[in-house]
């Protein structure tokens, strides 16, 4: 996992790193320039660099410089004329780009350039861009050049990834330090491209000193965390999984979970679900072992007692005895995976919820599933993502994994944001794969937290895989399935 942190978290560790550990300003903004630089590629286009009156601005003006020292032209826009309200950084370079015969313009024609270079704001704005700047914006945006931003895509709440009411759409946002929430949370997500991180000189020690709470996204590494196979094993090496899903005309939900589960490992899989769905289960899954029930729910104790890990909830319903089954397995000393029905019954049962707290558990809401949960209506949710898992986790001292398109996974002390998935896995089954995905992972891992991280990363990389290969709008969850071999086999080599 890497650092994950707000605008105005790295304000703070820049203002550190300046005042007491003593690195000028100048070294970062002259490292800041270098590293955009590398993504420039093309020596005979045409370079405009956009700057507000900010260490912002500085920064794409140290960009223009370096550029035309080598060669390649690169204009220079300032959107105020009166530059004496710009920062000590700005005046600087505003000094440096005239030394080095840059052109200046207060105004330009957009269509005449190939590629803009965003410098207007940085990650500290939290008002809504009016005005001239808005003007300059929303140009941009209507022109066809590629754009590349300089650490944030002005016009975004780099702390929430808010659009404060334009903002630039960039193709290629260089951030600098660590990975910016903003950048990672939609709607920011959207404008800011492919996101390219530099380390441009911040100490570990700045962060270690000056960050309170470590908060995280999941990167390649994370597919480390799946345990290794021996050679030497069987299995029941592998361990055993308990899932309790389907109801009568609703068989898919339990049949993708289990396949997802089987799909990550697992030593034994047993399927319980009500009579209706043996025949169609046993043949679309014979992998597992098979449990069903009628009226009476007597024998699904010892049913679940033979599990390590039980998952509950994918199709289950909300009706008849599913109740009584959720409070069978939550009742048991056994790691719990609860979606779908199960978390619709919580919210209707706080004693259940109640029950759950303290738990080896792993609960899986969607946004409507979170709000019936919390009593709070989605937007709200949408708007504070990340504290509001947060907060359900430290509160019922559980794992929350709260699905949206960029799923958020807590532990209550912190968060993680999860880097991977498309839109192409918003579609009806993916959440029964994740749950299958997550139980199999922690049916073989002792860490609940780590598990869930592993399962959301390694379900969004699957997705990203069968993108790839069908398209987004053609794939489906039993694509998702069929990826997860091809997403996790570098840990086995």
């Amino acid at each position: 996992m890497k650092k994950l942190i707000t605008g105005s978290e790295m304000k703070i560790i820049d203002e550190y790193t300046i005042s007491t550990l003593k690195i000028p300003s100048l070294v970062l903004m002259e490292r800041a320039a270098m590293s955009v630089c590398k993504y420039i590629d093309d020596d005979n286009g045409r370079y405009l660099a956009v700057c507000g009156l900010g260490n912002n601005g500085a920064d794409a003006m140290a960009v223009a410089r370096i550029l035309n020292a080598k060669g390649i032209r690169v204009d220079v826009l300032l959107c105020e004329e009166n530059v004496d309200k710009g920062s000590e950084g700005f005046k600087y370079q505003l000094q440096q780009v005239k030394l080095f015969d840059v052109n200046i313009y207060n105004k330009v024609e957009f269509e005449k350039y190939d590629y803009i270079i965003d410098g207007i704001f940085g990650i500290g704005l939290t008002r809504d861009v009016t005005g001239k700047y808005k003007e300059v914006i929303d140009s941009i945006n209507l022109s066809n050049c590629k754009v590349i931003a300089v650490d944030c895509p002005s016009g975004m709440d780099c702390n929430t990834g808010k659009i404060l009411g334009t903002a630039i759409k960039a193709d290629i946002t260089v951030t600098f330090g660590a990975m910016k929430k903003g950048l990672l949370l939609y709607p920011g997500a959207e404008k800011s491209g492919r996101i390219y991180v530099e380390d441009i000189g911040f100490p570990n020690k700045a962060f270690e000193d000056m960050l309170e709470v470590n908060n995280y996204m999941t990167d390649e590494q994370d597919v480390y965390l799946l345990p290794k196979r021996c050679a030497y094993s069987n299995k029941g090496s592998y361990g055993k999984a308990v899932i309790i899903a389907g109801s009568k005309n609703m068989c898919g939900a339990a049949i993708m979970a289990a396949k997802a589960c089987i799909a990550m490992g697992v030593g034994l899989v047993k399927v319980i679900t009500c009579e209706e769905n043996r025949v169609i289960i046993q043949s679309q899954v014979p992998e597992a072992i098979l449990s069903t029930y009628t009226d009476d729910i007597s024998h699904v104790e010892l049913e679940i007692n033979w599990g390590d890990v039980v998952l509950i909830g994918p199709g289950l319903s909300t009706g008849g005895i599913a109740a009584e089954l959720v409070e069978m397995a939550i009742n048991s000393d056994k790691k719990l995976v609860l979606d779908a029905d199960a978390i619709n019954i919580l919210s209707e049962n706080k004693g259940l919820l109640d029950n759950l707290k303290g738990k080896q558990a792993v609960i899986t809401p969607h946004l409507g599933e979170m709000s019936r949960l919390i009593k709070a209506n989605i937007e709200d949710i949408c708007n504070s993502i990340t504290e509001c898992c947060q907060e359900f986790a430290l509160a019922h001292k559980i794992i929350c994994v709260l699905k949206d398109a960029r799923t958020v996974i807590s532990n209550g002390e912190n968060y993680v944001v999860n880097s991977t998935g498309n839109n192409g896995m918003a579609k009806g089954g993916s959440g029964d794969v994740l749950a299958g995905m997550i139980a199999g992972i922690l049916v073989n891992k002792k860490d609940v937290y780590e598990s869930a991280i592993l399962g959301v990363y390694l379900h969004g990389l699957a997705g990203d895989k069968a993108a790839t290969k069908k398209g987004k709008y053609s794939m489906s969850p039993i694509d998702i399935i069929d990826n997860i071999g091809e997403v996790i086999n570098q840990v086995e080599d």
